[in-house]
Order: C-alpha cells, then structure tokens, then sequence
C-alpha cells in the first residue's frame, strides 16, 4: 500500500509540473554589451540564441525572464508569441511558415521512416519507440537498445548493434555512428535513424 501511495503521489507531482509548463516567446532583445552582461547577471541564459554584438540578441525566453528584461527597462519585441504552438502548428502546416518543408517529399525515404512530432524531428519518446521498432521489424539485423548510462538530467542514453549477426562479437571492421552530442541538435537524431 506503501508503494502504491509512494506511486500515486508521484504521478499526481508529475502532472502538476507539466501542467505548469512556462510559456516561452522569441525575443529579439536590444542591448550593447554592458545591457548583455546586465542580462546575464539577471539570471538570463544569454548562451544561447544569436547575437549581433553590440545590437541584439534574438533567443527563445520564458515569460519569467520577459518579465526580468522588462524590469532591466530594456527595448525588445516578440517574434513568435508561443514557440511551442508555432512549431507544433508548422509541423502540422498551419503557420505562415509551413512551405519550409515543401521539398521534404522529393528525396528517397528508407522503408518505415517516419518524420517525428517535434517539427518533424523525433521526441526522445519517439526515438526509444522508433528503435523498439527496428528490432521487432528486423530482429537477425538489429539488437535490442540498450542503455550505455545516463545523461546529466537521467535520460538513458540508447546504443544498438547492427550487423549480419548482431548478437555475435565478431572480428570484423567496425564503425560507430554517434548522435545528439549537444542539447539542440535534433537533426542528429534524425539522421541516426535515417
């Protein structure tokens, strides 16, 4: 009964935090290098995003940190309200943007590749499903993942063999294809799969 309490408390704290995701926003934020330092010391993540030195800097900001640059009396303006929306609809081809992909159909595409939910690049859900696919598909081709440890926030970190026989240590020439080494490399994922 523990265990079941233990349980359901923890789905009911997960749901709370999902619940409260923040919304985030594209800023284009006007600043000289003293108001980036000022950006900084706020608490503000200025590593990402692109800066014009000097002039700008175009980023992806939670409303907590829109509020911070307001409170700084810095210029900016929003971009795209909700990046979250915008992409989700672009994936779907709802946003003004949805002719960036009108090419993607042109180019040969494995047997049972499939485009993910994430702008058309695959969740890490989608990932773990897609490799669980392969080897229930092609099982004498592929073994089944296996984690290799964990990333800094607990993610497992997926490996698979594929070979003629790939439950077999062989002595053959090997080759490794690694993928998503930084946090915002979706593109990486895609093309292991691929």
């Amino acid at each position: 009964m523990k265990r079941f309490t233990i349980l359901l408390s923890a789905l009911f704290f997960a749901m709370t935090l999902l619940a409260q995701t923040p919304k985030y926003s594209k800023v284009k934020v006007y600043v000289n290098e003293f108001q980036l330092t000022e950006l900084a010391t706020a608490g503000i993540d200025i590593t990402e995003g692109f800066i014009k030195k000097g002039v700008f800097l175009v980023s992806d900001f939670s409303e907590a940190e829109i509020e911070k640059i307001n409170s700084l009396n810095l210029n900016y303006e929003i971009l795209i309200d909700d990046v979250v929306k915008y992409y989700q609809e672009r994936n779907i081809g709802l946003s003004a943007n949805a002719d960036d992909y009108k090419d993607a159909g042109d180019y040969v595409v494995p047997e049972n590749f499939e485009f993910g939910s994430m702008s058309g690049h695959a969740t890490y859900t989608e990932i773990a499903a897609n490799l669980d696919n392969m080897v229930s598909l092609f099982p004498n081709l592929i073994t089944v993942k296996e984690s290799i440890g964990q990333t800094i926030e607990g993610r497992d970190m997926w490996m698979v063999k594929i070979s003629d026989n790939p439950t077999v240590n062989e002595t053959e020439p090997e080759v490794l294809y690694t993928a998503l080494h930084h946090a915002r490399e979706p593109v990486g994922a895609m093309q292991m799969l691929f």
